[in-house]
């Protein structure tokens, strides 16, 4: 199921109520807790270009018709402060003793855009000589040269806590460090549920992106972008964020790769393998037009990018104590 920028912002607060929560259950309804949070402005200032670049070879001699060939490559461009006039929204990062997370960032308007670039698109409707007597069937009506438009849009950046879990039970998840990079494309500084549409006949020549690491992902839609990149010991980072004078303004970078095969992609950082993932033995459009037969050749998808994500903490350190009965 794909993510929506409000999905994200639900599962922040999710995240830090639950963990809040779990210790005054675990203290029992005698008790009295104690908890700590921490609140500081931080901005997200990411730049990163990935494209993805997909082949088509529907045609091959025979009896066949309709078909097409293809080569498309599809770029996303983010970068939050486009020009040196730009600003960044903030977000909010939130520090307990078991949960942390930032809520989203806002780049300028047309910090997060899409296109691509002019591919070659062969259509064949008719049979080769020689095919019998009865015609070829009609061109499907989604079967259309592809079309991207062009997306200039803002980019939403926030960090999330990759799991929660209950030191006191013992089939929870295992405690973690490690949290997750959380971008999508919005049109408006704030939780929108979809952008503008990259068009059908752009989407259906793109494929499906099966990443090899925990929490690592890209997925184009029709109408939003997601993507997610492994942040390793992000509640140490965040918590070095809160130290330091009132004026001080600390940060962290993040390098960030993107590489593969569209059915096998591989991203640095990283939180690990998933679990029991095997690669498969091809991958295909959305809708293509044309023989495919299981020929990996035919269908070939590369995915590729690079750049860095900046976290700074833009405010003092607001700590608050809380007690739970």
């Amino acid at each position: 199921m794909r993510r929506t920028e409000s999905h994200l912002c639900t599962r922040g607060s999710l995240a830090l109520l639950v963990a809040v929560l779990g210790l005054a259950i675990a203290a029992g309804p005698a008790a009295a807790v104690v908890v700590s949070l921490k609140t500081f402005k931080t901005s997200i200032d990411v730049r990163l270009n990935i494209t993805e670049h997909s082949i088509w070879h529907g045609i091959r001699p025979g009896c066949y018709a309709p078909h097409e060939d293809f080569d498309i490559r599809y770029h996303m461009s983010i970068d939050s402060k486009p020009t040196r006039k730009s600003d960044i929204k903030n977000g909010t990062a939130s520090l307990t003793g078991g949960s942390y997370g930032v809520t989203p960032s806002y780049g300028d308007r047309r910090s997060f855009e899409q296109f691509s670039t002019p591919g070659q698109w062969t259509l064949e409707t008719q049979y080769p000589a020689g095919c019998g007597t009865d015609p070829p069937g009609p061109v499907p009506d989604w079967a259309t040269s592809p079309t991207c438009k062009s997306i200039k849009e803002r980019v939403s950046a926030s960090l999330l806590q990759n799991t929660l879990d209950d030191p006191n039970d013992p089939t929870s998840n295992l405690g973690s460090n490690d949290g997750v990079l959380v971008l999508t494309r919005t049109p408006r500084a704030k939780p929108t549920v979809n952008g503008s549409s990259v068009g059908d006949s752009c989407f259906r020549t793109l494929h499906s992106v099966d990443p090899i690491g925990v929490d690592s992902n890209v997925e184009i839609g029709p109408k939003d972008t997601y993507i997610s990149v492994p942040i390793p010991n992000l509640h140490s980072k965040l918590s070095r964020l809160a130290k330091g004078s009132r004026k001080s303004r600390p940060s962290f970078r993040v390098p960030i790769k993107v590489s593969g095969d569209c059915k096998s992609m591989q991203m640095s950082p990283s939180n690990g393998l998933r679990d029991g993932f095997i690669t498969s033995p091809f991958s295909q459009p959305h809708n293509a037009l044309g023989s495919f037969n299981g020929e990996p050749d035919k269908s070939i998808c590369t995915i590729a990018g690079s750049g860095v994500a900046i976290v700074r903490r833009e405010s003092r350190v607001t700590e608050t104590a809380t007690v739970l009965r």
